[in-house]
């Protein structure tokens, strides 16, 4: 019964320890602080890295266990960056004016790097330490397993996020489809675009599985979406660039007078496989409206989905039986 009395003592005044407050000036989070153990163990293939968040001072590491000896020694130093050498050890007010490193007695090898908010700098910084087993002489040791390399990030100060302010009299109006919008088309779909503005670009994709037709960057289908001509003779100046599976078409000059201009890419099945069916097909029909039909506060892309591709086959069949009547 003693033994167990002893041990649960022991037990509690252990757990005392853990959530005991410290001193005003190594508070870290909630009056308490959390201490980083640099072994063996925890330092996986020799490297540790340890976040220091923006809403966070201090951060505390103790070199514990078999590597107790703490690089840079003089705590006026640390090394800059992910890696220790002779060339990346800087001055600690160097790397950022106002930190500091205070170490407690060598027997508990515990470490306090202090980064005021005031002088966080604006951008993330990476500075390194080295714990290491042998005690520190000269330049700094090569990684081994007698060794582990600290590296504390130090995340940015945080930057207000401004709202983005609108033009006045804007409140209320939806917001204008963006020209770098990515476009893609639903199975069976038609993807209506519409284009009122030079140099704009139109970025399309095509669902998993699906190729992207006409495959030559050259070419487009006319307005039946079945005919593949050149590109350059159903619009002047328009260009088409892939890059991967995106696929961009760039307008840059409307067609003259007011007469618009269309063409159509496809995202076929037949050369794609992956399971895909007919019924899985879709399109892009692009109008880009003429010089003179186009007002200048018109939007810059417009688009319409849902059109069915059995629609457009049937009108398109219903035009060319009055054309050969």
């Amino acid at each position: 019964m003693g033994g167990t009395v002893r041990m649960l003592g022991l037990t509690t005044v252990v757990a005392v320890l853990c959530v005991l407050p410290v001193n005003g000036d190594e508070a870290v989070s909630g009056g308490t602080v959390v201490v980083h153990d640099v072994t063996p163990t925890s330092c996986k293939d020799g490297k540790l890295e340890l976040p220091l968040p923006a809403k966070q001072e201090k951060l505390v590491f103790k070199c514990g266990d078999s590597l107790s000896h703490l690089n840079p020694s003089d705590a006026g130093y640390v090394y800059q960056g992910e890696t220790a050498s002779k060339e990346s050890k800087k001055l600690m007010s160097e790397v950022i004016s106002g930190a500091s490193l205070q170490s407690k007695t060598p027997a508990e090898n515990q470490n306090t790097l202090a980064v005021p908010s005031d002088r966080r700098p604006d951008q993330g910084v990476k500075v390194t330490f080295i714990c290491q087993k042998d005690p520190v002489q000269g330049d700094p040791i090569k990684p081994s397993e007698n060794t582990c390399t600290v590296t504390v990030n130090i995340e940015g100060k945080k930057q207000p996020e401004k709202e983005e302010e609108k033009p006045s009299g804007e409140e209320g109006k939806a917001d204008t489809p963006s020209p770098a919008e990515t476009h893609t088309c639903s199975a069976g779909k038609v993807e209506e675009i519409s284009v009122s503005k030079a140099t704009t670009e139109v970025k399309m994709k095509c669902p998993h599985g699906l190729t992207f037709k006409p495959v030559e960057a050259c070419h487009a289908y006319a307005a039946n979406c079945q005919d593949s001509v050149p590109l350059k003779s159903l619009l002047t100046g328009a260009e088409r660039k892939d890059a991967g599976d995106i696929h961009t078409l760039s307008v840059s000059i409307l067609p003259e007078g007011s007469e618009s201009k269309v063409l159509c890419y496809r995202c076929d099945a037949g050369d794609a496989g992956a399971g895909k069916t007919k019924e899985q097909e879709c399109q892009f029909r692009i109008t880009v409206k003429g010089a003179d039909s186009v007002d200048s506060g018109v939007d810059l892309v417009a688009v319409r989905t849902g059109v069915s591709l059995s629609m457009v086959g049937a009108f398109v069949a219903v035009v060319s039986e009055m054309v050969s009547e």
